[in-house]
């Protein structure tokens, strides 16, 4: 029975088809921008990532917030997605697949890549409606993860690819990037040039 087994395991191995090998995404410089941090407020946090090839290995983006922050999304719509340097101008989410969009808790965002598809080379902006708490959590660390299945549910799941550690931010803190605008009107009387 042993060898008949190993046998029948040894023809079926040889008779399968080759695995399609499918190398890893090449993703870079992950960046977190917040405009303001207001406790107990919210504000738009934008999560970025580049992919300098296209890759087939993502199935799901996943975010997950620090301890205490919680994501604003109600509808589909509360989440922007800008893609810059594509081909196609946008990001192969599973529209047509219904709710592309999984929260299954205010600290954790899933989006689902269309099925066969291809992110396509170039920089992903996420923006996200998140509310900011009373005070930041001692592990202050925002986590973006390209997972090979829909299913990861933290950033260290066995099907993550690669995960991205981000920095947070302090209560009051604003983005080195943030422009602040003043101005003053010209005084009466006087010229505004």
């Amino acid at each position: 029975k042993i060898t008949l087994s190993n046998e029948v395991a040894r023809i079926s191995a040889t008779n399968a088809p080759d695995p399609i090998v499918v190398p890893p995404p090449q993703a870079t410089n992950p960046e977190l921008y917040w405009p303001t941090s207001v406790a107990q407020r919210i504000t738009t946090v934008t999560i970025s990532l580049t992919f300098v090839a296209d890759t087939l290995a993502v199935s799901a983006v996943l975010f997950v917030l620090p301890n205490g922050f919680q994501h604003q999304l109600e509808a589909l719509d509360d989440m922007y997605i800008q893609a810059e340097d594509t081909i196609s101008g946008k990001l192969a989410i599973a529209e047509e697949e219904g709710s592309w969009l999984h929260t299954p808790s205010t600290a954790l965002i899933r989006l689902a890549i269309e099925k066969d598809a291809s992110i396509e080379a170039g920089t992903y902006h996420f923006k996200i409606p998140v509310y900011v708490p009373a005070e930041v959590p001692i592990l202050n660390v925002w986590f973006m993860a390209l997972c090979s299945t829909r299913n990861c549910t933290t950033h260290s799941d066995d099907d993550v690819i690669v995960s991205f550690a981000m920095p947070g931010f302090n209560i009051g803190e604003r983005h080195p990037d943030s422009v602040i605008a003043s101005g003053s009107l010209p005084r009466s009387g006087s010229s505004a040039w």
